[in-house]
């Protein structure tokens, strides 16, 4: 059952509790859930705060949402059938710059799940597109927008926007001629665990978009995912998003890291220092 309470007002901060279901369709091929699907559940839970709280940030001109930049640390799995309890905050009375918190737990242990901070930003202080690399490789998927993926306002939910980028990234490893069922059976397989977003644009249904995947060293010999999101308006192509996940695949039965061996890592590696 889903509740929502105004907890308390501290230290200038509205702080509101929301709890909501793990559904069996949040559920991957995997069995997991999804990076995409915790960023929904972040979604509903600020929804349901600003309407609680009759907060109505605006929608920063071109872009998805009210956010220019997002924060997200993947601390635990998420288990089905469970719950969420969510945990918001945001200013009392916000003004210029300012960001809203979010923690994420399993309601069956209390386990702390994930962490989220979203970014407002004054007008001409939003995030602005970074310098594209024009040497090296990347790997490249169009995705078609769908109805069920635009808000009520006609822009993508930032959940969706980072659906396509995690689409892409299991097809970058399919692209490098990996086994992705053969790499299952062996109990293997990618964990993100940090990811950072921002956005310069938007889009609108029905339009179609490029993903580019980058993977490159990360911290710790881990890996680095940099994707780039663009759409296209006429022959000019529209930077739309950026997003950056630190991650790592794992031995899901031992709980370490796998190792791929040099020639593997040649077909998806794109940083070639």
């Amino acid at each position: 059952m889903e509740t929502l309470g105004l907890q308390s007002q501290t230290f200038g901060l509205q702080s509101f509790t929301f709890d909501l279901p793990v559904r069996r369709a949040d559920l991957d091929v995997n069995g997991h859930v999804n990076n995409g699907t915790y960023q929904s559940y972040f979604e509903e839970a600020r929804e349901a705060a600003f309407a609680e709280a009759g907060l109505f940030p605006t929608r920063a001109k071109n872009l998805p949402s009210a956010f220019g930049s997002v924060f997200l640390e993947y601390k635990a799995e998420l288990k089905h059938p469970d719950s969420v309890r969510i945990l918001t905050f945001f200013p009392e009375d916000p003004k210029g710059n300012w960001e809203i918190r979010q923690e994420m737990y399993r309601f069956s242990d209390g386990v702390f799940a994930a962490f989220a901070k979203f970014s407002v930003f004054s007008p001409g202080q939003e995030p602005q597109p970074p310098e594209l690399k024009k040497e090296g490789r990347f790997f490249e998927h169009s995705v078609p927008l769908r109805w069920t993926d635009i808000s009520p306002e006609n822009h993508p939910y930032l959940s969706s926007l980072q659906y396509y980028l995690d689409d892409a990234r299991i097809k970058s490893f399919i692209n490098a001629g990996f086994d992705l069922k053969e790499l299952n059976r062996k109990g293997v397989g990618p964990v993100i665990y940090k990811a950072t977003l921002d956005y310069f644009d938007s889009v609108i249904f029905p339009e179609t978009v490029s993903v580019r995947t980058r993977v490159e060293k990360g911290e710790k010999n881990r890996l680095l995912f940099v994707q780039d999101l663009f759409r296209t308006e006429g022959e000019v192509e529209i930077h739309v998003c950026r997003g950056k996940f630190y991650g790592i695949f794992m031995d899901l039965h031992s709980k370490r890291p796998f190792r791929f061996s040099e020639e593997e890592k040649k077909r998806f590696m794109t940083d070639e220092s």
